[in-house]
């Protein structure tokens, strides 16, 4: 090159090492898999809280939610407090192991076959007009009745998934794991 002329010489090492350590973090997933494992089993037990599917959407009122003014899919909690969330360095899942549960995030038809039903009541509560059923334990008398077969048809009230807050929230939970590789160079 005549005349005049720049050279620039570049130190390639410190970037090196920053490259490495992001694609060492990129590879190394555990602790942000684990934020996010907890961040969804978080926002899966705000829906119970809220009645509202991933999207948004309100559930359906339950027959004994509308009766009691409780909250749907939840009367004693098992459900909501089954949520748990784990997650390896692949994966990070949120799920319950209640055995009802598919049937609500699904929703679907069931079949119940006729049978014989044991209903236990107070006396003393019935005399009165009250005639909810309580526990055996609680009960001082106790009648069978016929139930004949009949179907149910639930409709699906999604706990589980995805909402749009999910997905900003699982990228800056990403995006500080990068941050803080980056910045580990120092």
């Amino acid at each position: 090159m005549t005349g005049a002329s720049l050279t620039i010489a570049l130190d390639v090492q410190p970037m090196a090492r920053l490259f490495a350590r992001l694609a060492a973090a990129g590879v190394d997933l555990a602790e942000p898999l684990a934020d996010i494992a907890g961040h969804l089993e978080r926002a899966t037990q705000r829906r119970f809280e809220t009645g509202r599917d991933p999207a948004g959407a309100a559930w359906k009122p339950s027959a004994r939610a509308a009766k009691t003014g409780g909250k749907t899919l939840v009367w004693r909690g098992h459900l909501r407090d089954s949520i748990t969330s784990e997650s390896d360095g692949m994966t990070a899942r949120v799920g319950t192991n209640v055995d009802y549960a598919a049937i609500h995030q699904f929703g679907g038809r069931i079949e119940k076959k006729a049978r014989i039903q044991t209903l236990y009541v107070n006396k003393a509560r019935a005399e009165a007009g009250d005639w909810r059923f309580v526990r055996s334990a609680k009960s001082d008398f106790a009648y069978d009745v016929k139930v004949k077969a009949h179907a149910v048809t639930m409709p699906a009230r999604p706990f589980l998934g995805l909402g749009p807050d999910d997905h900003p929230a699982i990228a800056d939970i990403l995006m500080d794991h990068l941050r803080l590789a980056a910045g580990a160079l120092a």
